[in-house]
C-alpha cells in the first residue's frame, strides 16, 4: 500500500524542516537530520529480525527504523552515509533490502490485529 500524495508531501516537509534547521543551527554541535520518532510502533521494531551487519548497529538501526517510510531510499541511504559515514551507513541495495524486512513484518503485525 502506497501512503497518498498527501503523506509523500506531509514527510517531504517534515524532511525539509530538518534540513533547514541543520542549515540554520549555529550551535557547535550539529543537529541531526534525523528524526528519531519511527512510523512504525517501538515493540514491533524490537521484534523485526534482521540478519544485515547494519541491524546489528543500534545507532544506524534507531536511524533506519526512523526514516523508514519517511523517504526514498535513495535519500535515507544519503542521510545515513552523512550521518554516520560511508564504512556504517547501508548502501541502497541493503538499505532495500532491510526495508522490505520492516515491511513485511509490519504486514504480518496488522494481519495479526
Amino acid at each position: 500500500m502506497r501512503p497518498s500524495r498527501n503523506q509523500q508531501i506531509n514527510r517531504a516537509l517534515a524532511l525539509l524542516d530538518r534540513v533547514i534547521a541543520l542549515i540554520e543551527a549555529e550551535d557547535d554541535e550539529p543537529v541531526s537530520p534525523i528524526s528519531h520518532e519511527p512510523i512504525i510502533p517501538a515493540e514491533l521494531a524490537s521484534r523485526i529480525r534482521c540478519r544485515s551487519p547494519y541491524w546489528k548497529d543500534a545507532q544506524v538501526r534507531s536511524a533506519i527504523v526512523s526514516l523508514y517510510g519517511r523517504c526514498s531510499i535513495n535519500d535515507a541511504s544519503a542521510i545515513l552515509i552523512s550521518e554516520f559515514g560511508s564504512e556504517r551507513a547501508p548502501g541502497r541495495s541493503a538499505l532495500g533490502r532491510i526495508y522490505a524486512v520492516i515491511a513485511e513484518a509490519s504486514l504480518k503485525d496488522k494481519a495479526a490485529a
